[in-house]
């Protein structure tokens, strides 16, 4: 009787397929994949919150800061404005509020001191905006994708100009 080997003088496993071939198998699906999670849309993927799967329908108020802005951004945010996500048709609210304030820059002085001083020609821009959104588990989702935690960034666009505000606050009222 014959005894068979596991591995045979080419490399093969039981003289049939190769130990390379099976690795190189795994690499590309491995890659295939990781490439698929990384761009696949999250609305495509199913993953998204929507009200009564996990969250609950809310009516989200969120204060957003764009610190450091020339005067002609803040000049091209008006309250009533509409805000989509960057390039493409979605809406995700209203601004319902603005306020403007010095922008304080922190600089070295001759001796040696770090202070804030407010520059002439940059303020910070502090929008209130109202959205349709889901709330689970505490957190705030905007569209039921994006979750909304202090100081998370998040881009917007209104017919005249596209930006990147900070949250710093967030309350929900639950409308569904």
């Amino acid at each position: 009787m014959k005894k068979r080997r596991l591995f045979d003088e080419q490399g093969r496993i039981f003289g049939v397929i190769s130990v390379v071939d099976i690795l190189a198998v795994l690499v590309v699906a491995a890659l295939g994949l990781m490439l698929y999670m990384r761009f696949a849309p999250a609305g495509d993927s199913g993953s998204g919150l929507q009200g009564g799967a996990g969250g609950a329908d809310a009516l989200l108020r969120c204060e957003f800061l764009l610190s450091g802005q020339r005067d002609y951004v803040a000049d091209a945010i008006e309250v009533g404005d509409e805000l989509y996500f960057p390039g493409s048709d979605t809406l995700l609210g209203r601004v319902t509020g603005k306020r403007t304030e010095a922008y304080m820059q922190v600089t070295s002085t001759l001796d040696g001191q770090v202070v804030k001083m407010p520059t002439e020609d940059l303020v910070d821009i502090y929008i209130t905006v109202e959205s349709a959104g889901v709330v689970a588990d505490g957190q705030c989702y905007l569209k039921g994708n994006q979750v909304l935690l202090k100081n998370t960034t998040v881009s917007f666009e209104t017919r005249f100009i596209g930006f990147s505000a900070v949250l710093k606050s967030c309350t929900y009222e639950v409308t569904g």
